[in-house]
């Protein structure tokens, strides 16, 4: 599509705490920037400390009949960095369950970063919400916030 096309672009579930790099997550910022409108408006939430500090330690399981999996949280304060070894088990057409193993890795930006990055790539205002001040609710909303950012 055509660079200023539209009215907003939103990204959810801590999508953008996957860009495990500043300078990535400035180029995110940049590319959003060209394709939307002048007025248009970017929203997006992110994991931030307390939520990796909280909710990204131990051991959780879950079972059902679709599929049976362990994730096993640590959060590394140092290196900013979160991570999730998950083994999941599905069934499979023949009948034998099948594993699968993935490690996820998310990002912990300081609220600065974030709003550095965004006013760097042209967006003015920016706003910074906590997830329970916008309805949120139960575990998903610990730590988690909402920027709001618009395209001058």
């Amino acid at each position: 599509r055509p660079p200023g096309e539209f009215d907003s672009a939103v990204s959810t579930f801590d999508s953008l705490n996957h860009v495990l790099e500043l300078p990535e997550l400035e180029s995110v910022f940049a590319s959003a920037f060209r394709a939307l409108r002048p007025g248009g408006l970017l929203a997006f939430d992110l994991n931030m400390r307390e939520a990796f500090e909280t909710l990204w330690h131990g051991t959780f399981a879950s079972v059902d009949d679709q599929a049976a999996g362990i994730t096993v949280g640590s959060f590394d304060p140092a290196a900013n960095l979160g991570r999730a070894e998950v083994t999941l088990f599905r069934p499979a057409e023949d009948g034998c369950w099948r594993r699968s193993d993935v490690r996820v890795l998310e990002r912990c930006y300081a609220r600065d970063e974030v709003t550095g990055a965004l006013a760097g790539a042209g967006f003015c205002p920016i706003e910074a919400r906590e997830a329970w001040e916008l309805g949120m609710r139960g575990d998903v909303a610990i730590g988690r916030q909402w920027f709001f950012a618009r395209k001058p």
